[in-house]
C-alpha cells in the first residue's frame, strides 16, 4: 500500500521564465498568476526541498498536504504527465 502523500505547494518564482531548472518536474506544476516582479506557480512535490530544487529562486513557500494530485479545469493534466 503507497501511503506517500504528496505536498501542493504554492509559491513565487521569476517572473521572466517560471519553469523549473530541471525537467521534468517530480509531479504538474503550472504557472498561476504574475505579480510585482514574481509569477505565483502551484506545484505538486513528494518534499518540500523539491521546491527549491528545481525552482531556486522561489520565495513565499506555502505547502499543504494531500493524500492525491487534484487535477481541475483550472489545473489540468499537463501533456508531460504520466
Amino acid at each position: 500500500m503507497n501511503t506517500m502523500k504528496w505536498l501542493r505547494t504554492r509559491f513565487h518564482a521569476n517572473e521572466e521564465d517560471s519553469r523549473p531548472v530541471r525537467f521534468p518536474a517530480p509531479a504538474p506544476f503550472w504557472e498561476t498568476s504574475t505579480g510585482a516582479g514574481y509569477a505565483t506557480v502551484v506545484a505538486y512535490v513528494r518534499l518540500l526541498s523539491e521546491v527549491t530544487e528545481y525552482w531556486p529562486e522561489a520565495t513565499s513557500i506555502e505547502c499543504e498536504e494531500r493524500d492525491e494530485i487534484v487535477l481541475t479545469e483550472r489545473f489540468p493534466k499537463p501533456d508531460w504527465w504520466r
